[in-house]
């Protein structure tokens, strides 16, 4: 995607984020994440969603924000480090229909208007999840 068109795309994360953030901050209430717990943040994108993640697990807690855009995981890296949760927090840079990590390595995956992104292959999108979380664990897909 040229620059413009991503600079563009983050501008309008940036806009929404406070029409949406009441309903997040309702899903992510009801979803009860395990304190101390180990999650995804699927398609981070700038990060705007991790300190709503990072309250609901508690300082003990543990999330890895996924985004196939390092323009995006640079930004969303700066929004972690200003809200001062650098030590809780860790990036990777891959696309989320193979994502990087260990078997059952999450408690829970969060993909919030990312997912929606991926319908070109659902079934590939969600063997990626099933493989990385754990037994039990909780998959929350938003797609707007």
């Amino acid at each position: 995607m040229p620059s413009e068109d991503l600079n563009s795309y983050m501008e309008q994360m940036y806009l929404c984020n406070p029409l949406v953030q009441p309903l997040l901050q309702r899903v992510v209430g009801a979803a009860s994440f395990p304190g101390a717990s180990r999650g995804l943040d699927a398609g981070c994108g700038v990060g705007l969603q991790i300190p709503l993640l990072a309250a609901a697990v508690g300082p003990q807690g543990r999330i890895t924000g996924l985004d196939i855009a390092p323009e995006f995981l640079a930004e969303a890296k700066d929004n972690v480090k200003y809200k001062g949760l650098t030590d809780r927090v860790t990036f990777c840079q891959s696309d989320i229909y193979d994502p990087p990590f260990e078997n059952e390595e999450f408690d829970w995956i969060w993909s919030a208007n990312c997912a929606c992104y991926a319908v070109r292959q659902p079934l590939q999108l969600l063997q990626g999840f099933r493989r990385t979380l754990k037994p039990g664990g909780l998959l929350l897909l938003l797609i707007r």
